[in-house]
């Protein structure tokens, strides 16, 4: 997972206001993604031996997601 927030917290984009000014709001926009390339992302796999299951993928993980989101402080 990979988590990109761009504001003006540690980690975003550099803060260009004038530092006399007291801040009131702060807002940061963010997005995620997981799975984008949507494989398939096996988490079991059969045992059971001479099962036809066996060896193959019988639990995976979610398909893609993106996710958009905004926080506002004040």
């Amino acid at each position: 997972m990979r988590v990109v927030r761009i504001g003006d917290g540690e980690g975003g984009a550099p803060d260009m206001s004038d530092n006399s000014e007291s801040r009131r709001y702060r807002l940061s926009v963010y997005l995620q993604a997981f799975n984008v390339l949507n494989r398939t992302n096996a988490t079991a796999v059969g045992t059971v031996f001479g099962s036809l299951l066996f060896g193959q993928a019988i639990v995976a993980e979610p398909g893609r997601r993106v996710e958009l989101g905004a926080t506002i402080s004040f």
